[in-house]
């Protein structure tokens, strides 16, 4: 356990950009800031309660050089506010939700976004900090709800896949799909369904072939786990 607990670390990462005091923005399990650029206009998303919802994708850089690839869901009062410019660097503040919908192929799939609170807007990659523009932080307090996995890569590393539940206002959960890397994927295995954990880590998207036909997968890869004690 580091010196910080986890939600002392993401509430920090909260008030270093400025979104403090909109409780609203954020769930008190789920809370996520990444940094970006829109590589598309918004369009229409889904309705609820009378209220329009539009969604865009948005880039995220790593400091490798790889993007990360995520969709943002916004609500309509936001939309006339925010320029997708490619050239334009943003920082979204909000929620990471999944819902499932049927694809092409008649079939349910789990789909992951973020439902945007705010969005912070700079003229260029030079109006924010250097060690801001790659910012892509979630933190996740849920529970265990399929049991993990452990598998090996090519190389030998060790992964472990599990699925989180968090609960939300009104009611609603997410099912959030998360990996983890070597030690923690260790510690990862031994967990069992129905144990809460709190997470610390960053959201991702990978290219994958499956039946012959490339795929995008997003996820929550883990960097600080810990099992609550109730």
């Amino acid at each position: 356990m580091e010196k910080q607990t986890f939600i002392e670390r993401i509430n920090n990462d909260i008030e270093e950009f400025g979104f403090t005091g909109e409780p609203w923005i954020f769930d008190e399990n789920d809370k996520v800031i990444v940094v970006g650029r829109f590589d598309s206009k918004f369009k229409f998303s889904h309705d609820c309660a009378n209220q329009k919802f539009y969604e865009s994708s948005l880039k995220i850089l790593r400091g490798s050089g790889k993007e990360d690839e995520i969709t943002i869901i916004v609500h309509e009062s936001l939309v006339e506010s925010i320029k997708c410019d490619p050239e334009m660097v943003v920082a979204v503040a909000g929620k990471y939700k999944t819902k499932n919908i049927c694809g092409d192929d008649n079939k349910q799939h789990l789909r992951m976004y973020i439902q945007a609170g705010m969005v912070v807007q700079y003229d260029s990659q030079k109006s924010i900090s250097k060690d801001r523009r790659t910012t892509n932080i979630i933190y996740l307090d849920g529970f265990v709800c399929k049991r993990p996995t452990l598998r090996y890569t090519p190389l030998g590393k060790t992964i472990s896949d599990v699925t989180v539940a968090v609960n939300m206002r009104f009611g609603k959960s997410a099912y959030v799909p998360c990996i983890s890397w070597g030690n923690i994927a260790n510690f990862t295995k031994k967990l069992k369904v129905g144990d809460h954990i709190q997470l610390y880590g960053r959201t991702q998207s990978r290219i994958y072939v499956k039946d012959g036909e490339l795929k995008k997968a997003n996820e929550i890869s883990i960097f600080q786990l810990q099992k609550v004690e109730e």
